[in-house]
């Protein structure tokens, strides 16, 4: 059995799953254009730690409001997104026992 293992963003062919921006609407009904994720991000990042840790608590319980169709297609988007890699060689493949000592070692 082999388990994923992605090459560090840094090495990516310039493709984000940051990068799209969104217009929205506010509510009166007038469009607001949205900061860029990365921006977002960069922003998070720079935050004190607890305040980080509530903000990924709150980023993850949003996650579980998703229906059970958009968590499929999300998954299937992940799982391509995961195959192309390892097809380019952004990714490789890692022994399952290897990811099962690794996952071990982090855990006790």
């Amino acid at each position: 059995m082999w388990a994923h293992r992605e090459v560090p963003l840094a090495r990516r062919s310039g493709r984000s799953a940051l990068g799209r921006q969104r217009p929205r609407q506010d509510t009166m009904g007038m469009e607001v254009k949205m900061p860029e994720p990365a921006e977002v991000f960069k922003t998070a990042l720079s935050l004190e730690v607890h305040d980080r840790v509530a903000l990924a608590q709150s980023l993850l319980a949003s996650l579980e409001e998703l229906s059970e169709d958009e968590a499929e297609r999300l998954w299937a988007e992940e799982a391509q997104r995961r195959l192309e890699g390892f097809r380019t060689g952004r990714a490789k493949a890692v022994h399952a026992e290897e990811v099962a000592k690794k996952a071990q070692r982090l855990f006790r």
